[in-house]
């Protein structure tokens, strides 16, 4: 039984007990939804809705994951970072925020920050990676909303930072997830923690 809308088929561990038995392992994993939330979050056009603090920000061909384009973040100052626009969301769904980065060959800080923020730019999850140079690296934080924000940005940025310091960005996604939907027939029931993994 689920109140969601959008499903998919899950696979999962099971325990046949008898004829009109199913035991079910606790510990579903959820299950991805494929859509992305995330607005322009391939670069190939345009850099729409996104936005820049502490430096400079374009698309650019020079470097790509995928496609022909990235955005480029150029620091300016410490902590530079590329954000996107508000999206809307009052949920405590869980997100996944994935990102591929890349820092430039003459880059001296290295480490960057993934982040989920709210509209006042308190950061609700965050995890910091430690790239190796001109190499595209796929980046993710998990997060569970705390259903008191009205929207949230996805934040790309330099750990620290100084000026001249660059990254890329390309194929940003933040996907909402579900728990796994089991369907049992006429007769057969749920046994919670039965069969311990």
């Amino acid at each position: 039984i689920s109140t969601n809308t959008l499903l998919r088929d899950t696979r999962v561990n099971f325990l046949n007990t008898g004829p009109d038995t199913l035991i079910i392992a606790k510990g579903v994993d959820t299950t991805l939804i494929s859509d992305s939330w995330q607005l322009n979050g391939t670069f190939e056009t345009d850099s729409s809705y996104w936005s820049v603090s502490g430096g400079t920000f374009k698309t650019t061909t020079a470097q790509a994951y995928a496609g022909s384009k990235s955005l480029q973040l150029r620091a300016t100052a410490a902590g530079a970072a590329v954000y996107s626009d508000n999206i809307l969301n009052k949920t405590t769904n869980e997100f996944i925020l994935s990102a591929y980065i890349r820092v430039g060959h003459a880059a001296t800080d290295t480490s960057v920050k993934l982040q989920i923020t709210d509209l006042n730019n308190t950061v609700l999850g965050t995890t910091t990676a430690n790239l190796a140079r001109a190499t595209w690296t796929a980046v993710t934080v998990r997060l569970v909303l705390p259903g008191s924000q009205t929207g949230v940005r996805s934040r790309i940025r330099f750990a620290t930072g100084v000026s001249g310091d660059t990254l890329w960005v390309d194929s940003v996604t933040l996907k909402r997830t579900f728990d796994g939907c089991v369907y049992l027939g006429p007769g057969m029931s749920y046994t919670d923690d039965a069969w311990p993994l």
